[in-house]
């Protein structure tokens, strides 16, 4: 077959693949009907003894946190949300639900997210973070309402630990589907994939297990489970430069302006199982009923 006429075949195959130059028989998606965060308690309400967020162990267990920016942190940002209210929940009968709107941007004493062209709604961890040498396991689940929640060039993380140094991990949602970032000290990437398309994504709980052995020297490593099976092994020094490392939970958007669009679209995100452990057995969340 002369090279032009398979040219042409090949675009027609193309175009009837992808649905080109007919209507799409694709299901559009309905819009998400399910209840606001005026149905749930603002998660910085209830505090304890030492000043972390009483999330109760339905919710996390094994780990505390804080408001990450508290100063304009507003009281849609994160809220603990019941089942019996019509929200999603992974397991139990409560969830996260984290909220960022147009011009939702908050600061604590060291960096200011308005000036700095972020937005964001993120629980810190407080009062155990770790060092060198640590081996620790992580888990949290995640629910998305509409898909995706990243917007043109900007970036949204959903999830990172961060070291005194710099920011080493991220789960990220992409214009593909949901991966992760994995930096250097000076945010060079190192590595960055996707692990779930964007048609595996929406309206279900994803499973996202870290399994990190933390290393100033090459002895690092982060291993990435997404629902119950390995996405990623990440070997080398993972805090070098730094003393401490500490979780981040939440909706981080950075480089906002870069988003191609008049206001931020609202992203809503639900988060369960929060845990963190000695062992996967400890942290890993029951098998989806």
């Amino acid at each position: 077959m002369p090279a032009r006429v398979w040219f042409s075949v090949v675009i027609v195959v193309a175009m009837m693949l992808t649905g080109c130059g007919s209507e799409s028989t694709t299901p559009v998606q309905a819009p998400w009907q399910g209840p606001g965060a005026e149905t749930g308690r603002p998660c910085g309400d209830e505090r304890g003894a030492n000043g972390e967020l009483l999330l109760d162990a339905d919710v996390a267990a094994g780990i505390a946190f804080d408001l990450k920016h508290p100063d304009g942190f507003a009281e849609h940002g994160c809220v603990v949300v019941d089942e019996a209210d019509g929200h999603p929940v992974r397991a139990g009968s409560r969830a996260l639900r984290f909220e960022v709107r147009d011009g939702d941007c908050n600061a604590n004493s060291g960096f200011d997210d308005c000036a700095n062209d972020r937005s964001r709604h993120e629980l810190t961890e407080v009062g155990s973070s770790v060092g060198d040498g640590e081996e620790v396991w992580y888990a949290w689940s995640l629910f998305f309402t509409e898909y995706p929640v990243v917007a043109g060039d900007a970036i949204v993380f959903l999830g990172q630990f961060n070291t005194d140094a710099a920011a080493r991990f991220y789960i990220e949602d992409m214009a593909t589907g949901l991966g992760y970032r994995f930096n250097d000290r000076d945010y060079a990437i190192l590595e960055r994939e996707v692990v779930l398309a964007r048609d595996q994504v929406s309206r279900r709980w994803i499973d996202v297990l870290v399994h990190a052995t933390w290393s100033v020297g090459d002895q690092g490593r982060l291993v990435l489970y997404v629902d119950g099976t390995q996405a990623a092994v990440l070997d080398g020094s993972n805090m070098d430069g730094a003393s401490t490392v500490s979780f981040d939970l939440g909706i981080y958007n950075a480089f906002v302006s870069q988003c191609g669009c008049d206001a931020m679209p609202t992203q809503v995100v639900y988060v369960d199982e929060i845990r963190r452990g000695p062992s996967r057995a400890a942290v890993e969340p029951p098998p989806v009923a």
